[in-house]
């Protein structure tokens, strides 16, 4: 073995040992939080047992800690550069000839690894996870009966009807009954012509159709006409129905691209889909330009380098740069900027932004 595999093994396993006890410090501080905020919120719920509501937490993890791995990888950078320069071994190495690229690839290698395990198991477990998480919510903390979308926020579906198409909209989904309440549906025609509507208390989905209760319907030219009950035609399953409100987070990253098919199948843009999807595949390359922004501050020149000055200028680079990549995803879920664009410009203008620094710095 050359001295400088041996040298990749050594800086790449310091990164990774370093990595790993931010992960699990950040984790425990998480876990804890959230069991108090949990706690807090089953106070007065007797039948919610203490064992339950730690289960609870234990599921919640996993979606939480993925969403601040950048700062988790930014930290061990930054601790393990300062520790290996505070034993005078990058003083070492930049003796023996060895570039500063040469002993940032491990770390730059171990950041692409932590994005691929993340990717591929990590995001898969905690989508399960997050998935079982908020059904137990829904049905203990809501008392909304499990709803589905469990923001209480308006839903949209659209179907074929007959030749045309109807358009449903209700204030609130179900998911125990796949009952739907204060419904309006608005029907057309194959050429686009308003038909009639329905405003109805509850809708309910049935073997083939949508069984409606307590309303009126409305038809042009017509006085509007009370109804008790009424049906609606419908080739719309219950787990499609369940599918529609599935949150992005709570599916594996391999259910994505079919999912995200049916749905623009159906007619909806799966912008939050095909959003989250880009910045899953897109976060090993945001991993490695947090190892490069790292190395900016913790490869100061000697009478530059302060310990509190170096913490603090790269936590509030990373903050900016975390930030920056939440305004740019709302504006690709908004449909404002192409979706790859809002993806991948955080992460490729940060690295590229470090790295110019550090070609200037080191290589003048």
């Amino acid at each position: 073995m050359t001295p400088r595999s041996l040298l990749f093994r050594y800086v790449g396993k310091h990164f990774l040992l370093w990595f790993a006890v931010v992960a699990l410090a950040v984790s425990g501080i998480i876990f804890l939080i959230d069991l108090i905020e949990l706690l807090r919120r089953t106070a007065d719920m007797p039948e919610v047992s203490g064992r339950l509501v730690v289960w609870m937490a234990m599921l919640k993890l996993p979606h939480t800690v993925q969403q601040i791995l950048p700062f988790v990888v930014l930290v061990a950078a930054l601790v393990a550069l300062y520790r290996l320069s505070r034993t005078q071994e990058l003083v070492a190495m930049r003796a023996a000839g060895i570039s500063v690229w040469e002993f940032l690839l491990p770390l730059l290698a171990g950041a692409l690894l932590i994005g691929i395990v993340r990717l591929m198991v990590v995001n898969p477990a905690a989508a399960i996870m997050l998935g079982r998480y908020e059904a137990l919510e829904a049905r203990l903390l809501h008392d909304q009966g499990s709803l589905l979308n469990g923001r209480g926020e308006d839903v949209w579906l659209r179907q074929r009807d007959g030749d045309g198409a109807a358009v449903i909209h209700a204030r609130r989904v179900f998911s125990r009954t796949l009952l739907l309440v204060d419904v309006t549906v608005l029907r057309y025609d194959a050429a686009g012509q308003f038909r009639s509507r329905f405003d109805v208390r509850r809708a309910w989905l049935q073997d083939g159709m949508w069984a409606l209760e307590g309303g009126w319907e409305s038809v042009p030219g017509v006085a509007p006409q009370r109804i008790d009950r009424a049906t609606l035609p419908t080739d719309m399953t219950p787990e499609q129905l369940q599918d529609r409100f599935a949150t992005p987070q709570t599916m594996p990253v391999w259910e994505l691209p079919g999912f995200i098919s049916t749905l623009r199948e159906a007619g909806y843009s799966a912008l939050r889909h095909r959003m989250y999807l880009q910045t899953l595949v897109t976060s090993p390359v945001l991993y490695m330009a947090m190892v490069l922004l790292a190395a900016v501050f913790a490869l100061l020149p000697p009478r530059k380098r302060l310990v509190l000055r170096l913490t603090a200028g790269a936590l509030i680079a990373g903050f900016l740069l975390y930030f920056t990549a939440d305004i740019i995803t709302a504006l690709g879920i908004s449909g404002r900027l192409p979706l790859w664009l809002a993806a991948w410009s955080p992460a490729l203008v940060a690295g590229f932004l470090s790295m110019t620094i550090l070609l200037h710095r080191e290589d003048g």
